[in-house]
């Protein structure tokens, strides 16, 4: 699927593009690639339950089994929430909120993200 205003990252072999929008619609899905598998693998469509369609969220590898999606914008306001997406995890299980809307201050510092609520590590 082609998509604008995504964001993307890696994880190992796997290479994760996260939301943005197709044809002015925003999108709450990523696509995945794991080259490293199957040379001749392809992008696997994944819906993230819960998850705001938005635009240009920051996106970022947390563990080797999970990535991390945080703000971002839905067309209307500039979103401040926090979900962790593990790719390992049994469908309908494998994504979380961890931060809700509203409440999103954060510092990166030594692999840790500190928010105004808590840490996400």
């Amino acid at each position: 699927m082609a998509r604008d205003n995504h964001s993307s990252c890696s994880v190992g072999e796997m290479i994760f593009v996260v939301c943005g929008d197709q044809d002015l619609a925003k999108l709450n899905s990523i696509e995945m690639l794991d080259y490293g598998y199957n040379k001749e693998s392809s992008w696997q469509l994944i819906k993230i339950e819960g998850l705001t369609p938005r635009i240009s969220p920051l996106v970022s590898a947390l563990t080797d089994v999970s990535i991390l999606i945080m703000g971002g914008f839905d067309g209307r306001e500039h979103l401040s929430d926090a979900f962790i997406y593990d790719f390992c995890a049994p469908a309908g299980q494998n994504s979380r909120q961890v931060i809700k809307q509203g409440s999103l201050k954060l510092m990166c510092q030594s692999n840790t993200i500190k928010t105004a609520n808590g840490e996400v590590q």
